[in-house]
């Protein structure tokens, strides 16, 4: 066992928890003694720089605090839940109760919701075979503290989005900022969950944030996962979902600042008629690095996979994307699509693409995808005739290429929200944002 496995097992094994949650949190540190720690030998970190992660994580101590960061949403009325380095924040939090909903931490969890919480917890990871498990997501077990349950019903459908914020304030160490969210959807239920991950930690502080999704049948889910970090995090995390019968999941993945970041999702049709719409955007710049990891297991006929990311890269910052669509032979009558597209702003911007498509049945259409390419001279020039700078025309036809796929949130206030946000990211200039609208 290497030094810093070493470290990382100790500092779980000393870590306690509520006394309910020990038998996971054992299996999940098992898991991590056994399992693979991240390498560059290893195809799914080839390409990252493993060094900055392994550098944060054998560093577990408390990093200065910058001045607090909003993480308001103007005009979106939710139900808002708030952790403060992965601890439950009851003064800002504003849950209202309501029927058919369960939605409670698993510190204040009653035995009732316990048992439902034990039942359910890691269901979503242990669908994934030994080439989808990452190590990292079973840190996250074996360091759990406190986490979020949400339970809808049979037939209630939540008209009220759910806000999840998980702030980052430099004061927890290396490893314990480990967020937990578990959602179960019963048939014909509905609901929409944002999750927002915000910091203001001058250091390398970490977040190891793990979401399991259990979408019932006839269920329909709507989730948001927004990462925006300040340049010196390291942000891990990971997404996993269920799909049964005739389930919807519609998804967004937003990969924002961070010195290092890494987003595994793993969707598991495992209902016919399963629907899944995933969309994400990163955008990293300086020597920012993000690395998003897709893989869509279609294990059952008739469902179908819409999946579509795009990445803007500036300066010298890196992007990795690996997207994998597998067809299990039994998978007859699938319709999969998947599609990349990269935007490079600076010559020392780099991007790894791969969309995989793995087939073992015969009967399904599917298609993949992946362009890499710079501002077309046409389209540049084509509005510096019209009177705008070229330096305004470059970020107008950058924002262009990412505000497509923002279009599709549903959520009004929340799409106005990180079109605002987005923008900002490109420029300061308030001449400049008008014209982007």
């Amino acid at each position: 066992m290497s030094d810093l496995r070493e470290t990382v097992v100790a500092t779980a094994t000393q870590w306690t928890s509520l006394p309910w949650l020990a038998p996971y949190r054992e299996q999940s540190l098992a898991r991590v003694k056994a399992g693979q720690w991240p390498e560059l030998r290893q195809e799914h970190w080839m390409h990252s720089p493993v060094r900055r992660l392994h550098a944060a994580l054998a560093t577990p101590t408390p990093s200065d605090t910058l001045t607090d960061k909003t993480d308001s949403i103007p005009a979106l009325d939710a139900m808002r839940v708030v952790f403060v380095d992965g601890a439950f924040d009851a003064d800002a939090s504003t849950v209202a109760a309501m029927d058919g909903l369960t939605l409670v931490t698993f510190s204040e969890a009653t035995a009732d919701e316990q048992s439902r919480i034990v039942t359910h917890l890691g269901s979503c990871l242990n669908q994934a075979d030994k080439r989808e498990r990452h190590i990292m997501a079973d840190l996250n077990g074996a360091m759990l503290s406190d986490g979020l349950f949400i339970q809808v019903d049979k037939n209630v459908q939540i008209s009220r989005p759910i806000e999840v914020v998980y702030r980052t304030t430099g004061a927890a160490t290396g490893l314990n900022n480990a967020p937990r969210l578990l959602v179960v959807l019963g048939t014909h239920a509905e609901a929409t969950v944002i999750e927002q991950f915000v910091n203001n930690a001058a250091g390398s502080a970490v977040v190891n944030a793990v979401a399991e999704l259990v979408i019932g049948d006839n269920a329909t889910l709507k989730h948001y996962r927004l990462g925006v970090d300040q340049h010196a995090m390291v942000h891990v995390g990971a997404v996993h979902v269920v799909l049964k019968n005739n389930a919807n999941l519609k998804g967004f993945i937003l990969a924002l600042g961070s010195h290092f970041k890494r987003t595994d999702m793993v969707v598991h049709h495992t209902g016919q008629g399963s629907h899944c719409d995933v969309t994400g955007l990163y955008l990293t710049r300086g020597e920012e690095h993000s690395d998003l990891n897709a893989c869509i297991e279609h294990r059952t006929p008739h469902c179908f996979t819409d999946e579509v990311f795009r990445g803007i890269l500036a300066d010298k910052s890196k992007a990795i994307f690996n997207g994998r669509i597998h067809i299990h032979p039994q998978a007859q009558k699938t319709l999969a699509n998947l599609s990349n597209k990269n935007l490079l702003l600076d010559q020392g911007a780099e991007i790894y693409t791969k969309p995989e498509l793995e087939i073992y049945a015969d009967d399904v259409r599917c298609a993949h995808g992946a362009t890499v390419s710079q501002i077309q001279s046409d389209a540049l020039y084509y509005l510096q005739t019209r009177g705008i700078g070229r330096k305004e025309a470059e970020i107008m036809l950058s924002y262009g290429f990412i505000n497509e796929l923002l279009n599709t949130i549903s959520v009004a206030p929340l799409r106005a929200h990180l079109q605002s946000v987005l923008a900002v990211q490109f420029t300061r200039d308030s001449a400049i944002l008008e014209h982007l609208g």
